[in-house]
């Protein structure tokens, strides 16, 4: 279904599955745009892809427009179905200003509103800490926010206010007030239609702050807020959803027009979006649980949308919903198990269930009701609730034992599917050790794993930072770990707290442990993440082993949460910020999830990536796609827990996609392949080096292949030249080259080769330098330019070759394919072009851009545009003309010869000097033309006088000059006390504006 929608229509934005959706007021979904791919590409909207589409807004004319956090860039779909970029480069960036919203970067997107009345409408880049405004023409600027965090302005005008991480935006068109979610400061900003920004509601510190708890009622700028996300205009007030991280759930919160602040109800989780419609029919996002509801006061809220695994259905039909990024509460990793029959367990976060996958591939519920609590011991565990399903394992009896992370709990599904309590109170905390598991206390367990002879459960106990083992008698113990509770227990230089390596593993401390596996011998091995103990952090960013004798080292992690050393030695190498580890029980290999990095590794002595293509040219971006291809080109998002089945198939959690995926034949080979490693769909300027090498893998089914001679091709040749043309792999099959861009903008490939193998072909960009534009007779950089005026732009790849315009009008395009446009704050514009070359274009400055105090300069050439050019304008912009030595172009006015030193002008004299940047002329001429060679003349309309040896000289004539396309001419009489002299200084001066000094050879009278 194509906008407009149908009255009445709720949107949602389906951000993991990169899709806009619609639920029409008779309750059907569709989508409206969007493939379920991540991607950019405008166009139609069934075609279209986003990259995880945020917010979203609708004009009055049925026009939807929407965010992307992670595409950085704003997009607009209108009523014909047609899906266009009207904001962003989708390069990371904070700027420029003043510019076409298009040609602008973004640090990441969240919140959009609109203004009906203006067509203005406001963006939100939390990361940058501005909130940016797009006019209806297309110009962006920042409208509030200096960049840097921080909270100051209120009573004051909005673009000198400061915030911190701006969320979520909306208009109220009744008042003109803008509302931000401040969300770093706690507070909801309020900007008034005069431009004076306020705090409309929050605080952090005084007597009249409620930070004691959550959810107290009062006035609005007495309210304490923990991060503030989303706000909806009511029929009866102002709502606000308050994210409480602390308790994975948000506070929706009413302002009545009195000011005053009362709570409506709860959500489970981060609420990203809001709409009330009344204070009794409100649509909430749950972001975690990936579902729209609508909540009834009195009624409780009932899921409107989302949030439902169609029961029976065949896996690939369904949805699920893994946990959702980490914050400060630990959810990782989403458990996935197999069991001796080849089904596939798994732990869907979202909705608080375990599901199973058959052999025939359909779904079943095997635990949990859905409902976000903790009951229903003993009874049947599919009527029973679950709070944050986590770790999966079996023991050789066929029970299944799930880690439930909120409720602090170790849960036991006999084979007949009763559901009783193994381990835990429900009361998050330390205690019990030596006594029943059932009475001792957990914190945040993540994770559980059944030793090979099943006499020992071993439980993750993250929040404890330890691993706690429970006998078969069920007495519970600590096996590995100790309380961490200050910095000065780090080590490894006070960057970690993983200390203890060599000792006994009792005495030892984990950094944060979320996933651990056995091999067949009782070893342990165990992944680290990340912890913070008061004002201080540390990462463990480690794989620890603890031997059959109790003893733990580290086997495998640097301490840093990057891709540095991949391909290396274990120990040099990092791992990521893991998330979850399974063994190949065959080769005896670790496998683990890298969620920061978006990649699997394989570890034996040496780290190696085995799956996870770069996107965006950034190892931390996630996306999704390459399914059926090779797992080095797959993109995924967050992946978490892992598992082998019998087959050596690797399945893994692709959190951020919601889906279970797999990794097939993983220790079987099947034959040698060449697969891009990283490089790809670069941009860079002429004469620079890429970013990014370009690189490839050869591979034997994963197994790298070291020695192999690949070639490195670029076509055009011309296009860029590679640091070598043949490359030997390495230990970890990597062979790559840089690149060096040419002289000239353009698309080009460079494709590896491998006899035998198919080719990688890598698609890259170079575009053009533009360094400064200048008006064409000073030559001032910075100066500004004038409208109608020759001006001149300076750079590196401006054309391939070298041409001077032959007819008038110019020409808008010369030397093939080089043209360029000045973009205003209503229109875009074709500049005329007097001549081009790589290093130099002479244009004239369109009369066009009226009174424009800004422009941008946009090159396009070899196919490929440049980014923008901010110059200054001005109404005028005088300069005259002048040789390399300062000698005016100047005529005498009764011959029309040249003035030079042998013909120099005289006292009394009317003589004629070139100039230019004297602006707008009457009758005007159209950009590009020549003024009438017989008249009318084009008189400008600025006030232009002249100074001729420090004495005003009368001007008789300034304007066009006849027959010539943007050159002026100022017709003045030699003052007759002007002394002679070969450098008798003259200046011309347009409203108030003086060119530089030139001079003319004046002789004695």
């Amino acid at each position: 279904m194509t906008p407009p929608l149908p009255k009445g229509s709720l949107l949602i934005v389906d951000q993991s599955d990169q899709r806009i959706r619609a639920v029409t007021p008779q309750g059907v979904m569709t989508t409206v745009a969007g493939t379920g791919n991540a991607g950019y590409m405008d166009g139609p909207a069934a075609t279209a892809q986003f990259n995880f589409p945020f917010y979203v807004r609708t004009d009055e004319g049925g026009n939807i427009y929407l965010t992307e956090f992670i595409g950085k860039r704003v997009r607009k779909i209108d009523t014909t179905g047609n899906v266009t970029t009207i904001a962003g480069t989708g390069m990371d960036g904070d700027g420029p200003d003043n510019v076409a919203a298009t040609a602008r970067s973004f640090h990441a997107l969240s919140g959009i509103a609109l203004d009906p009345a203006t067509g203005n409408i406001y963006v939100a880049d939390p990361t940058a800490n501005r909130v940016l405004i797009i006019t209806p023409g297309g110009i962006i600027s920042t409208f509030a926010g200096s960049g840097a965090p921080g909270y100051s302005g209120d009573g004051g005008g909005v673009h000198n206010a400061t915030l911190n991480t701006p969320v979520g935006l909306t208009f109220d068109s009744a008042s003109g007030n803008l509302y931000i979610a401040d969300q770093g400061n706690n507070r909801i900003r309020r900007v008034a239609p005069s431009g004076i920004i306020s705090t409309f509601m929050g605080c952090t510190s005084g007597a009249n702050c409620q930070t004691s708890q959550a959810g107290v009622n009062g006035p609005a700028t007495s309210t304490f807020l923990f991060a503030p996300q989303a706000i909806s205009i009511g029929p009866d007030g102002i709502y606000v959803a308050d994210a409480i991280t602390q308790l994975t759930a948000s506070i929706l919160w009413k302002v009545d027009v009195n000011g005053n602040a009362t709570v409506v109800g709860e959500t489970s989780g981060e609420t990203a979006e809001l709409i009330a419609l009344a204070v009794n029919n409100i649509f909430y996002s749950e972001v975690q649980v990936s579902r729209t509801v609508q909540m009834f006061t009195g009624a409780g809220p009932k899921t409107y949308a989302g949030g439902g695994l169609l029961e029976g259905s065949p896996a690939t039909s369904v949805g699920i919903i893994g946990p959702p990024a980490p914050t400060a509460v630990r959810i990782v990793p989403a458990g996935i198990k197999t069991d001796t029959a080849g089904n596939v367990y798994f732990s869907d976060y979202g909705e608080n269930v375990v599901r199973k996958i058959d052999a025939n591939g359909i779904v079943h519920t095997v635990a949990g009701n859905g409902v976000l609590a903790a009951g229903g011991d003993g009874g049947l565990a599919v009527q029973s609730s679950l709070a944050g399903p986590l770790g999966l394992d079996f023991d050789a009896q066929g029970n299944l034992y799930i880690a439930e992370v909120f409720a602090a709990r170790v849960r036991k599904v006999s084979p007949t599917g009763t559901i009783t309590t193994f381990a835990g109170t429900g009361s998050a905390g330390f205690s019990g050790d030596g006594g029943a598991a059932t009475s001792a206390q957990l914190s945040a367990p993540t994770s559980v794993v059944v030793d090979p002879a099943g006499n020992n459960i071993y439980i993750v106990d993250s929040g404890n930072n330890r691993i706690r083992k429970v006998n078969a008698a069920g007495m519970i113990s600590t096996y590995a770990g100790n309380t961490i509770s200050s910095g000065s227990q780090l080590c490894n230089g006070a960057s970690s707290f993983s200390c203890g390596d060599g000792g006994p593993a009792t005495a030892a401390l984990l950094s944060d442990p979320v996933d651990a596996v056995l091999d067949s011998s009782g070893q342990m091995y165990i992944v680290e993440r990340f912890i913070q103990v008061g004002t201080g952090a540390a990462g463990g960013f480690r794989v620890r082993k603890i031997d059959t004798t109790g003893k733990i080292s580290t086997i495998a992690g640097n301490g840093n949460n990057d891709t540095s050393g991949e391909g290396g030695g274990a120990l040099q190498a990092s791992i990521g910020n893991p998330a979850g580890i399974a063994m190949d029980k065959n080769s005896g290999n670790l496998y683990v999830s890298d969620d920061r990095n978006q990649r699997i590794l394989r570890i034996d002595s040496n780290v190696t990536k085995i799956c996870g293509a770069i996107v965006g040219g950034t190892p931390n971006t996630g996306g999704y796609s390459g399914d059926g291809g090779p797992a080095l080109q797959a993109a995924i998002n967050r992946p978490q827990g892992l598992t082998f089945d019998a087959g050596g198939n690797l399945m893994f959690w692709d959190a951020g996609n919601n889906r279970l995926r797999k990794i097939a034949n993983l220790t079987a080979s099947s034959g040698q392949t060449l697969v891009a490693v990283s490089g790809n769909q670069q941009t860079g300027v002429v004469n620079n080096v890429l970013l990014t090498p370009i690189a490839v893998r050869v591979l034997n089914g994963v197994t790298p292949q070291p020695n192999v001679n690949v070639n490195f091709t670029v076509t055009p040749a011309t296009s860029a030249t590679l640091s070598a043309a043949t490359v030997v792999t390495d230990s970890t099959g990597t062979a790559s080259v840089t690149v060096t861009l040419g002289v000239s903008a353009s698309n080009f490939t460079v494709t590896a080769a491998v006899s035998g193998l198919t080719p990688v072909v890598f698609t890259e960009t170079t575009t053009s330098q533009l360094n400064a534009a200048v008006e064409g007779a000073g030559f001032t950089v910075g100066a500004a330019l004038a409208p109608g005026g020759i001006s001149s732009l300076f750079g590196a790849g401006l054309a391939s070759s070298t041409e001077q315009a032959a007819v008038i009008p110019l020409p808008t395009t010369l030397a093939t394919n080089t043209s360029m446009n000045v973009v205003t704050s209503t229109a875009t514009l074709s500049a005329p072009l007097f001549y081009v070359s790589p290093t130099q274009i002479n244009f004239q400055m369109p009369f066009e851009i009226g009174n424009a105090t800004s422009v941008s300069l946009v090159l396009t050439t070899g196919g490929v545009s440049s980014s923008p050019l901010v110059v200054g304008v001005a109404p005028t912009a005088p300069g005259i003309f002048a040789s390399t030595t300062g000698v005016a172009a100047a005529l005498h006015g009764l011959t029309n010869t040249s003035i030079t030193p042998a013909s120099p002008a005289k006292p009394g004299e009317i003589i004629v000097v070139y100039c230019a940047g004297l602006g707008a002329v009457s009758p005007s001429v159209l950009s590009g033309t020549a003024a009438p060679p017989a008249g009318p003349n084009s008189t400008a309309n600025a006030n232009v006088t002249a100074s001729i040896g420090g004495t005003s000289a009368a001007v008789q004539f300034a304007g066009l000059a006849p027959g010539y396309v943007g050159l002026y001419q100022v017709n003045m009489v030699i003052p007759t006390t002007v002394a002679a002299s070969a450098t008798v200084p003259i200046v011309v001066t347009a409203n108030n504006l003086t060119s530089k000094m030139a001079t003319i050879p004046v002789a004695a009278q």
